[in-house]
């Protein structure tokens, strides 16, 4: 996949890999669902990505029904969202939105709650939790509140660079990144 895989993401039948790098998003297909050692040697497809999102990437995600990809920008501070005109297709990409986290810790991951699309979850580079905002518009982060949330994981002394959440929100497992 290369240097500088920054963040993955797997559709939710397990047939395509998402890759993201500091400038592009890599399209792979799985030819046996959910067995990454199946992965299609070359990308289906592989996109840049546009104007602020350059420098490093921090994070990839997309609606459950693939109509919409979501990528954060970990140096650049901002978040990004594409409609795909064909669900799942990267080549598609269309509609470019974007938000800034200037001011802000840097952003590693990004997840919306997948039941109905109107919580808009952030796990910055810095601190040791999660920053969450409502979106009056579901799935849309332009509509994104302008007071956070917070949920710390405590003074655990690590960077949080990654984040899952349970669809019920019953659980919430993140990935973290230190150096001895």
């Amino acid at each position: 996949f290369g240097v500088n895989v920054k963040d993955f993401f797997l559709k939710s039948d397990g047939t395509k890999l998402y890759i993201a790098h500091p400038t592009k998003i890599s399209e792979y297909d799985l030819s046996t669902a959910w067995d990454i050692t199946t992965v299609s040697s070359t990308p289906v497809n592989e996109e840049t990505v546009d104007r602020y999102t350059a420098t490093s990437a921090g994070g990839l995600y997309f609606k459950p029904d693939g109509s919409i990809m979501y990528y954060c920008d970990g140096g650049d501070d901002y978040f990004s969202q594409y409609t795909l005109t064909t669900p799942w297709d990267i080549s598609t990409k269309t509609d470019f939105k974007s938000i800034s986290q200037s001011g802000e810790s840097a952003a590693q991951a990004i997840f919306i709650k997948e039941d109905d699309g109107t919580i808009l979850y952030i796990v910055g580079s810095s601190g040791d939790g999660i920053d969450y905002y409502t979106l009056s518009t579901p799935w849309d982060i332009t509509t994104r509140s302008s007071t956070a949330g917070y949920f710390s994981f405590g003074n655990t002394g690590l960077n949080p660079t990654g984040l899952f959440i349970k669809p019920n929100g019953g659980s919430i497992i993140w990935a973290t990144f230190r150096t001895a």
